[in-house]
């Protein structure tokens, strides 16, 4: 990876002192394949370092703090008290599964893992499946969570299975420590043939100290659809990077919503590769930033089959002095003909001291495709809050209702209603508008 850290030896065995506690809490006993990816991905992470801002990826993202920090391991907590909506549901704690709930119409259709039962019970499965898609000998941090994590989620859903309720997994960092804690959820879904499900993830706690640097793996086999949400709100000074890859057969079908509203230095990375005929993706995104917030939202669509579609919409709002960036790129392999690609970035700067950065890009390796991409960047339109103003709406509400529609129309997608209803309550709240609701639109297909 060009532009990355360190090039001395010393500086290099700095680097990795810092990450040696994990090391030496992993599992004792794993399987000799997964100790050999989690060593291969020590030396990747060792030759990689952290990236630095001559590298065109993250080139608006700075992770000095990360690197200048002596990170420890996030210490054992309890589980938090968990949401009163309904959910096939897990709970990682500081990077640790401490307990799931499947209630009983599900236990013949899904089965769900924490890491060491899975490589004592499900080896076959982790062999074909596990760290398969991550690029972790390309990504530092991929490789660092590769080689740290102390647990992880793996969860199957048996072929031609609909799992109607939704699949929950909070992550939750107890910020319990005086010293800087780390933890490194991992994560890894696989819906085999003809499978419907929808994965909720969201990620709480955190604090001045934390970060939070996880990996998230979907493999979708023919035919599968899986609906999928996370829901980053962790407190607004933690730093948080996580990256999700997705890989879809034939015929499958990905819809994301990535929503970010808290943590102070967050990168959410969706990483989806079309490598079946016919697969379609759906990105929508929608951030929040105040204060001196930095969110990157970084993706990178693999258009590797033919006749595939991709429809991509991330939207900002940002006040103070928050930062935004967005980075999107849309890669169509030759031979993939039939490519339908549609990227959309949008981004309403409520201060003259908000910035946002915005990189669009298309990489277009066939001639009979369909690919366009957007950006707009701007603040509140006077003519609509001209409108406004002569039916009698007051300039603050005015501007609030604006402000409001704008992030719901990303908001309004969302398929499971206690998410959405909470999303719409945080933001009417936040804009000062009453929780009525006749408020509430109905959800988009």
């Amino acid at each position: 990876m060009q532009g990355a850290m360190p090039e001395s030896v010393e500086t290099r065995a700095k680097m990795l002192e810092q990450w040696t506690t994990f090391w030496r809490n992993r599992f004792a006993h794993e399987p000799r394949s997964l100790q050999a990816q989690r060593r291969e991905a020590q030396d990747a992470f060792a030759q990689l370092g952290y990236p630095l801002s001559k590298n065109e990826d993250w080139k608006y993202t700075k992770v000095h703090l990360i690197a200048e920090t002596s990170w420890k391991l996030a210490p054992l907590a309890p589980a938090p008290a968990e949401p009163n909506w309904p959910a096939i549901r897990v709970l990682l704690v500081n990077g640790r599964f401490v307990g799931r709930v499947v209630h009983s119409p599900w236990h013949d259709k899904i089965s769900i893992w924490n890491w060491q039962d899975a490589f004592q019970e499900q080896l076959d499965l982790l062999e074909q499946h596990w760290n398969r898609m991550a690029r972790w000998r390309q990504h530092p941090f991929a490789a660092l969570n590769t080689a740290c994590f102390q647990d992880a989620v793996i969860i199957r859903v048996f072929p031609n299975q609909e799992i109607e309720a939704p699949i929950h997994i909070l992550i939750h960092h107890d910020a319990n420590s005086a010293e800087p804690q780390a933890c490194f959820p991992r994560i890894l879904v696989c819906l085999e043939s003809g499978s419907k499900a929808t994965l909720v993830e969201t990620y709480t706690g955190g604090g001045r100290h934390c970060f939070t640097c996880g990996v998230v793996e979907l493999l979708l086999e023919r035919g599968a659809h899986l609906d999928y949400y996370k829901v980053q709100q962790e407190h607004e000074q933690t730093v948080h990077i996580v990256q999700a890859y997705a890989r879809l057969a034939a015929e499958a079908a990905l819809r994301t919503h990535i929503v970010s509203l808290g943590g102070g230095l967050v990168r959410n990375e969706c990483d989806v590769s079309l490598v079946g005929q016919h697969g379609n993706c759906t990105l929508n995104g929608l951030y929040l930033a105040r204060g001196r917030q930095h969110v990157d939202n970084h993706t990178e669509i693999d258009h590797v089959a033919p006749a595939c579609t991709s429809y991509e919409l991330y939207k900002g709002i940002l006040t103070d002095h928050a930062h935004g960036v967005f980075h999107g790129k849309i890669y169509v392999h030759p031979g993939a003909q039939k490519t339908d690609a549609k990227q959309t970035n949008q981004a309403l700067l409520l201060s003259d001291e908000a910035e946002v950065d915005s990189k669009p890009q298309l990489e277009i390796y066939a001639d009979d495709v369909r690919c366009t991409h957007g950006a707009t960047v701007g603040q509140l339109d006077n003519q609509q809050l001209f409108y406004l103003r002569t039916r009698g709406i007051s300039m603050e509400q005015a501007r609030s209702l604006l402000i409001y529609a704008f992030a719901e129309d990303i908001i309004s997608r969302i398929q499971v209603d206690p998410v959405r209803f909470q999303l719409e309550d945080i933001l009417l709240a936040e804009e000062g508008l009453p929780l009525e609701s006749d408020l509430r639109k109905v959800h988009l297909p």
